[in-house]
């Protein structure tokens, strides 16, 4: 006897038998879009197109549908020999070209003075989005410099996200 499997109550609300839990995988699969684990995220494969201070440009992106989603994202900047960075900053942003607003956890930022041939990351914690229908989502980065030398966004920056509901 299989007992209770689902419940519904009349506000909608489901009971999966007796211990009110979704079923996960028990392998390595990703779950199927729309449904709730749905993974989205994009690697960069080289980014060299940093011509100006202070401005935010896009690093990466991911088109989103409808839905509630935890957004994350990572920046690498590889400075050059020569550089002189003295902030780096990186968000997740409806806008290529600006920190949009998208909830308090959604940027993070150095400020320092950078002379050395280094990697540089940011990190922008996890940031709730839900939004109702498909979105496109930047990993967005900006450098203060006073000497480029080289710099470049590397192959280690990504944005993700994973369908939360």
């Amino acid at each position: 006897s299989l007992g209770t499997v689902l419940t519904i109550d009349k506000d909608a609300n489901a009971t999966f038998g007796t211990t009110n839990s979704i079923v996960g995988t028990a392998t390595n699969n990703d779950a199927v879009a729309g449904n709730i684990g749905e993974n989205v995220e994009s690697y960069t494969s080289t980014y060299t197109n940093y011509t100006t201070t202070a401005t935010y440009q896009a690093v990466d992106s991911i088109t989103l549908t409808a839905g509630d989603w935890d957004v994350s994202a990572t920046s690498q900047l590889t400075v050059g020999g020569t550089s002189v960075i003295t902030n780096l900053l990186g968000a997740i942003s409806t806008s290529n070209t600006s920190a949009s607003t998208t909830g308090s956890s959604c940027s993070s930022g150095y400020w320092y003075t950078q002379t050395v041939s280094v990697n540089q990351y940011t990190n922008t914690g996890v940031c709730r989005v839900n939004i109702s229908s498909t979105t496109v989502y930047y990993l967005v980065a900006r450098i203060d410099y006073s000497t480029l030398g080289g710099a470049t966004w590397a192959t280690d920056s990504f944005i993700r996200a994973r369908r939360m509901r």
